[in-house]
This record gives C-alpha cells, structure tokens and sequence, in this order.
C-alpha cells in the first residue's frame, strides 16, 4: 500500500514539474514567449521570428539561431557558449551578464544591443553592427570585431586584450579606461572616439587615436 501512495505521489510531482514555466519541455520558443531558464541546448531555432522572447537565464549552448529575429529579446545572464547567431536581428536585445564563450555573431544586427558584463573568450562579431550597443564592463579578449560597426558604442572599463578591431568603425566610441592590450586596430576608424586614458581621438585617427584635430590627408589625382 504504502509502495503504490509513493509511486501516485512520484508521478503527481513529475506532473507538477513538467508543467512548470520556464522548463525545457513547456518551452515552445515564439515571439514573446516565457522561455527563462529553459535548456535549449543546441536547440535548432535557426529563422526563427522570436521577438521578444524571454530567455534570461537560459541555456543556449551550441544552439543554432542564424538568421533568427530576436528584436527586443531578454537573453540576460543566458549561456551562449558556441551558440551561432550569424545574420541573425538582435537590435535592442538585451545580452547583459550572458556567457559567450566561442560564440558567433557575425554580420548579425546589434544595433542598440545591452552587452554589459558580458562575458566570453574568442567571440566572433565580425562585420556585425554594434552602433550605440552597449559593452560597458563586458570582457571579450579575443573577440573578432573585423569590419563590424562600433560607432557610439559604450566600451568603458571592458576588457578587450588582444581582440581584433581591423577595419572597424569606432567612430564617437567610449573606450574610456577599457584594456585593450594586443589588441589590433588597423585600418580602424576612431574619428572621436574617447580613446583608454580619455584623450578624444582627432580626424586622423586611422588604426590608432591620433590627437591631432586636422584633417587626415586624402591623395589627389593629378
């Protein structure tokens, strides 16, 4: 008797927990879904229309989202660990404490996006648009930034040792007393941007903050 009360009482608690919000197997990933805390681990959401979606704290690890739309989409302290996002719209999500590491962004849209603490070794933000997206205090060393656009982008106090900025435009950027350590820059644009120790890089800032404020020389066909 007292063996099948446990068993009833077991299969009731698996009931309960398996409709509980914010668990994988009541998770069913749309726009504004209620997806915190879920594991969507290596998830296939690739074109998916996730709008809004709330996924804070979820697990996303080698998850496949390219192409996806997560405009306005809530992925705070999320673990992205080798997830892929490439093409994917993320403009004004929010990323802020989410874990990166080896994850790519690549030609996604970023535009307005809260990346603040973030954090990640070799993340790979190549020609993505990073324009006004906020880095404040992330830590990226490694990260790609290859040709991505960084204009009034917030890095202040981040941590970027020996990320590569080539051909990126950090245009009017903060940089305020954030590492960049082996960092490369060439081919960079950094017109007004505040450099690490606060100088305001002048119009010749070509891969690296010059103070001067003339114009950079432009050669002229004869």
């Amino acid at each position: 008797m007292k063996t099948a009360v446990f068993t009833v009482l077991l299969g009731t608690l698996a009931a309960v927990l398996g409709s509980s919000p914010g668990l994988a197997e009541s998770c069913s990933p749309a726009p504004k879904a209620n997806c915190a805390g879920a594991d969507l681990s290596f998830a296939d959401l690739r074109g998916r229309d996730l709008t809004g979606i709330d996924l804070r704290k979820a697990k996303l690890d080698h998850a496949l989202l390219n192409g996806a739309i997560l405009r306005d989409a809530l992925l705070s302290e999320a673990v992205l660990d080798y997830a892929q996002f490439s093409n994917a719209d993320l403009r004004a999500a929010k990323l802020d404490g989410a874990r990166l590491n080896g994850a790519h962004f690549n030609r996604s849209l970023l535009t307005g996006a809260d990346l603040r603490g973030a954090s990640g070794t070799g993340v790979d933000f190549e020609y993505a648009d990073l324009e006004s997206a906020d880095l404040q205090l992330a830590a990226l060393p490694r990260a790609d930034f290859l040709g991505s656009d960084l204009a009034q982008a917030n890095m202040k106090q981040g941590q970027f040792q020996k990320a590569r900025f080539a051909t990126a435009n950090l245009k009017l950027a903060q940089l305020t007393d954030a590492d960049v350590a082996g960092a490369q820059f060439a081919g960079s644009l950094l017109k007004a941007a505040i450099w690490t120790n606060g100088t305001e890089c002048g119009a010749r800032s070509i891969g690296r903050c010059d103070r001067s404020t003339e114009p950079a020389l432009v050669a002229t066909l004869p």
